[in-house]
């Protein structure tokens, strides 16, 4: 946790497209490297650092969504609910770390190559609805831009209602599934008990999200709500991202199995 605190301030004060790039391709960069690193470089001294990577998981997703409950900016809210993320993502790399075999040691890496693929396909669509209600820069960016956003755009309340949903892990989202790999590896590697403290760190962080979800639905629009950016390109990404996240949802075999190839060249 100590290593992001930089996050929150950086991703609030950025501009939206460039916090939504910050969330996602450092981290799926980092975590190429760290698998690189530890299968080729230091595969035979993974098992000296798995108690390490259990500890700094469990902390980083607790701390993240503990601390992203308080948060009434979405924009910082996602912030801290990224480090939750990034801890769930050591979750899998613990897994493969802790593996007694070759086999499991595999599920782990493809465990956290699916979280990193979801992770990063609706996130990005989650900071770019946030950017598409928060233009106008001389508002604080709070919970009030998303308040009645069903009665003044459905369609674009439907979307981030999914996008957040899958962030949560519910099915039949890709967040979900990619939470679950992320348990059956954990488990499948002997570290039970950190798999309860991903079911627990889920539940938290239903709350923010779904808190989300109740402003746009059942809270009434400010009384000058800024205006929504209706942009082509904007909203096709969104369109492409949301189905992106339905689709892997509901037919993740196929991903899996390029997954499969991809761990399995490391061994």
């Amino acid at each position: 946790m100590p290593f992001h605190q930089w996050t929150p301030d950086a991703y609030d004060g950025a501009p939206t497209p460039a916090t939504a790039f910050m969330s996602v391709g450092p981290k799926a960069a980092a975590f190429a490297a760290i698998l690189r690193v530890l299968v080729s470089g230091m595969g035979s001294l993974v098992l000296d650092w798995s108690a390490v990577f259990a500890v700094l998981a469990a902390i980083t997703m607790t701390a993240g969504n503990v601390v992203a409950l308080a948060q009434p900016n979405v924009k910082r809210m996602l912030a801290y609910s990224s480090i939750a993320h990034t801890g769930y993502i050591l979750a899998g790399l613990t897994a493969f770390a802790a593996a007694r075999d070759t086999a499991t040691a595999q599920r782990g890496i493809e465990a956290v190559l699916f979280y990193v693929l979801g992770y990063g396909v609706m996130n990005v669509a989650a900071f770019a609805v946030v950017g598409m209600l928060q233009r106008d820069t001389r508002r604080f960016g709070g919970m009030g831009s998303f308040a009645g956003l069903a009665s003044r755009d459905p369609w674009r309340a439907a979307a981030m209602a999914i996008l957040l949903l899958s962030l949560t892990g519910i099915p039949p989202t890709v967040g979900f599934f990619a939470k679950l790999y992320v348990l059956v590896a954990t488990v499948n590697a002997g570290l039970g008990w950190l798999a309860v403290v991903i079911a627990l760190n889920a539940a938290l962080a239903a709350f923010y999200y779904l808190r989300v979800i109740v402003t746009m639905y059942m809270r009434d629009p400010e009384s000058e709500p800024a205006p929504i950016d209706h942009a082509t390109a904007g909203n096709l990404g969104l369109v492409l991202s949301v189905l992106g996240v339905l689709l892997l949802g509901l037919f993740p075999d196929r991903i899996l199995e390029l997954l499969r190839i991809s761990a399995g060249s490391l061994f």
